[in-house]
């Protein structure tokens, strides 16, 4: 456990203040049981993979001072042999209070499916109730677990008296990311004109082991480039890589398709201006992987409008819109950006009911193959056909009264391959002064 601390965990400043509590809960627990309270049981820690969960309850665990004893069957097939583990494991946190029990990833371990019926999770899943119902509520044994689908456990593990506390980590926020990268920045040489706000800000969606990786990519790029310092534009191109899970793909037989790549990628980003100048933060022409570039949108909102979905699906038409309209041809370089664009239109009509309640769609539910489901998915794809039709022509719109501003970019990315949203603005204000772009 050695390392562990509340100052390991960068940003989140909620959820570290849940910490505390849950230690100074566990640590002082006469106080609280002089008012009647019960200490909880179980405390689960749930997210998404690489938000921190683990480094979470090893941190609660190291606080509070107490036999630390881990259930890994990692090592093992065999359900006999599992389940002897979870058993002996049990019995020595009872035998040694006070005591925490830690469960990593324990969706994996003994989570239920209704899709898949797994017979050494559910023997797991019944094991780890009745060790549970057998820690009596004066003990001082505490079970910490984490998971990443709390769904997975079922109602019966996750009821009161089982798991009375659940602590949630979202994905960090902007103000957490940005805390994330000054942490992982410690100890590594990296340029003061670094601007970790913009970082933060081109980063959502990740999480910090994210961010983590993104700094080690930027460190390895300085040092290959022959540099003492990690600069800024080496973190934004382990940004990419991390992002697209893969390397940047150098073979110069793409390079011939630099400046359709080049048109394609300044159309969404002029689509995206003209609707919200926000709604971008950075582009580039760079290939990952199967990518050959992309247009970054701010994705930061937890609520968001319907507009600005539909804003986002009209963005995604910007490419194909900039290809016809400059290039005088269509290139088949959109199928993901046409993916987006029909998963977001869809879940506006079915899950939304944006043209009607009738539509509404279930995706859990199996619609029987009858005359009447049939007509119904008709009508929901004639909706997503006409929302994704008025989106393109919406897009192609404001690539025609904007032909410039599209070459002015398509010309800038040719010669930089990337640009950052400082760069993106510069251009734009020099260009647009008090015209309405989508006007």
């Amino acid at each position: 456990m050695k390392g562990y601390s509340i100052e390991n965990i960068a940003g989140y400043k909620s959820v570290k203040s849940q910490v505390l509590e849950i230690v100074r809960m566990l640590t002082s627990g006469e106080e609280y049981k002089k008012i009647g309270a019960r200490m909880p049981k179980g405390i689960l820690i749930n997210g998404l993979p690489g938000v921190g969960k683990t480094m979470i309850a090893n941190t609660i665990a190291k606080m509070c001072k107490v036999n630390v004893y881990n259930i890994d069957i990692n090592s093992t097939t065999d359900e006999k042999n599992a389940i002897s583990i979870v058993h002996n494991t049990f019995e020595k946190a009872k035998k040694n209070q006070p005591s925490i029990l830690l469960i990593d990833e324990i969706d994996k371990l003994c989570g239920i499916s209704e899709r898949m019926f797994k017979p050494m999770a559910h023997s797991l899943n019944r094991t780890v109730l009745t060790e549970m119902n057998e820690i009596k509520s004066n003990s001082k044994v505490i079970i910490i677990a984490t998971s990443n689908d709390k769904s997975l456990l079922g109602d019966t593990m996750l009821r009161s008296g089982r798991f009375d506390r659940v602590l949630e980590v979202g994905t960090p926020t902007l103000l957490d990311r940005k805390e994330i990268f000054e942490y992982y920045a410690k100890g590594k040489k990296i340029s003061k004109d670094v601007d970790w706000e913009y970082l933060a800000k081109i980063t959502s969606g990740c999480t910090g082991a994210d961010i983590e990786c993104i700094l080690n990519e930027a460190a390895i790029n300085a040092v290959s480039n022959g540099l003492n310092l990690i600069s800024e534009r080496d973190i934004e191109k382990a940004i990419n890589r991390v992002i697209f899970k893969s390397v940047a793909n150098e073979d110069d037989s793409l390079q011939k398709y630099k400046s359709i790549v080049a048109y394609h990628e300044a159309g969404h980003l002029v689509v995206g201006l003209a609707l919200n100048k926000d709604l971008v933060s950075n582009v580039t022409i760079s290939s990952y992987g199967n990518s050959l570039g992309h247009v970054k949108v701010d994705n930061e909102k937890v609520v968001k409008t319907r507009e600005e979905v539909e804003n986002e699906i009209v963005v995604a038409f910007g490419g194909k819109a900039s290809e016809n309209v400059l290039l005088d041809r269509e290139y088949l370089t959109y199928k993901n950006d046409l993916d987006s664009a029909y998963n977001m239109a869809s879940m506006l009509i079915k899950e939304f009911c944006v043209m009607g309640y009738g539509l509404y769609s279930n995706e859990g539910q199996v619609m029987l193959s009858d005359s009447i489901s049939d007509r119904k998915l008709q009508a929901i794809e004639e909706a997503v056909n006409y929302y994704l039709t008025n989106a393109e022509q919406k897009a192609k719109s404001i690539i025609e009264k904007n032909i410039e501003l599209v070459e002015i970019y398509a010309e800038k990315l040719c010669q930089e391959n990337s640009l950052s949203q400082d760069e993106i603005l510069k251009i734009y204000n020099d260009y647009i002064l008090n015209i309405d772009l989508a006007s």
